[in-house]
């Protein structure tokens, strides 16, 4: 409506001085796009309304297609509402999260992004290598911007991906990385205490269901309910 009444106003007026008309085109089309829908997409967010703020950052986009924060939001409203492909469409590009934390965005932005991506890489069935490797860039090269806390949600999400892929594939290499994971979530100090009893649980799952092939003795079942007894 907003864009509509600024067209018509232009049109009807033929003003030189009113305001769109002293815009040269790009900076017309940054206008249009950033200042209007933009800002009408980014309060459709804060009321929580992510089909109406997808629907206008959209049009956003289509003024200024390269605009990173707009791929971002973009992708990341197609996760919440479950458009996986489109969300792995908008996130797939590496070069987002880099932009994020050039520009000093918050640690809750980045890791909301790094979440959308990997769970839509998840949900669309790409090649398992090419999604532990996207978890493992998130655990080796993020380190520094997140804490334990955040790091544990990223290695709980890796564990039940994992363990889903070992039940489809019978991959034995997945057993190796998830301890490999629990090697790492060992070496932290602050971590929630239900993000822990949940991460736990579902290690002691894996564990459990196949004890026979790897852990006949059940070591790893009784470190693992030590930790969570220390809970």
């Amino acid at each position: 409506k907003a864009l509509s009444v600024a067209l018509s106003l232009e049109e009807d007026l033929k003003d030189p001085n009113f305001i769109v008309n002293r815009f040269d085109e790009n900076h017309r089309k940054e206008f249009i796009g950033n200042y209007i829908f933009f800002n009408i997409g980014g309060s459709y967010e804060l009321l929580n309304k992510p089909s109406n703020a997808l629907m206008y950052l959209e049009k956003a986009s289509n003024f200024l297609p390269n605009d990173k924060i707009l791929k971002s939001k973009i992708g990341i409203l197609n996760f919440d509402l479950e458009n996986f492909d489109k969300s792995y469409e908008f996130l797939s590009n590496y070069d987002l999260e880099i932009f994020l934390i050039e520009n000093n965005f918050s640690k809750q932005i980045l890791k909301k992004l790094l979440v959308a991506k990997v769970v839509s890489y998840e949900k669309t069935n790409k090649p398992a290598k090419e999604i532990n490797d996207l978890y493992s860039k998130i655990l080796n090269s993020y380190t520094n911007f997140f804490s334990e806390n955040d790091l544990s949600d990223f290695i709980t999400l890796q564990t039940n991906f994992l363990i889903k892929d070992f039940e489809q594939t019978g991959n034995i290499w997945n057993e190796f990385a998830i301890n490999e994971l629990f090697i790492k979530y060992k070496n932290f100090n602050k971590i929630n205490k239900e993000k822990s009893k949940n991460y736990l649980i579902l290690l002691l799952y894996f564990y459990d269901e196949n004890k026979i092939v790897f852990d006949k003795n059940g070591i790893l079942q009784n470190e693992i309910i030590n930790l969570m007894k220390k809970l």
